[in-house]
């Protein structure tokens, strides 16, 4: 079972009895689906979180928030390379990363938030 299968599974069993849906989303009909929980999913890949997957990740996992000082837009380029060096799941904004691997969240550490300077040094050695 993948990853993101996996995820969606303990997201059933821990939080469907729980959660009001209307913390979630306007959409009444919200269900924990792949579609609803990842922005980017596809044929059983993609970890890019959407807003209501992030809050429910951050209900059952733990979660490091890392607040990106680059004043910058943040470019699709660079979303392709969290996807490419970033094993689970996380959520981006224009202000915040937010990882559940405490490892991925050590790496970004090192780099005191900038994420340009850890997108360029992923960059340098591809």
């Amino acid at each position: 079972m993948s990853l993101q299968l996996q995820i969606i599974e303990d997201l059933k069993l821990q939080l469907l009895e729980n959660i009001d849906p209307e913390q979630l989303s306007d959409d009444k009909g919200f269900r924990i689906t792949p579609h609803s929980v990842f922005s980017n999913y596809r044929n059983e890949r993609g970890l890019r979180l959407s807003q209501s997957g992030c809050y429910l990740m951050q209900k059952v996992y733990d979660s490091y928030e890392i607040k990106i000082k680059d004043r910058n837009p943040i470019k699709t380029k660079d979303i392709v390379l969290l996807e490419k060096h970033l094993v689970y799941p996380y959520f981006i904004s224009e202000k915040k990363l937010i990882l559940f691997s405490e490892k991925d969240a050590v790496d970004f550490k090192l780099y005191n938030g900038d994420f340009i300077a850890w997108c360029k040094s992923k960059r340098y050695y591809e």
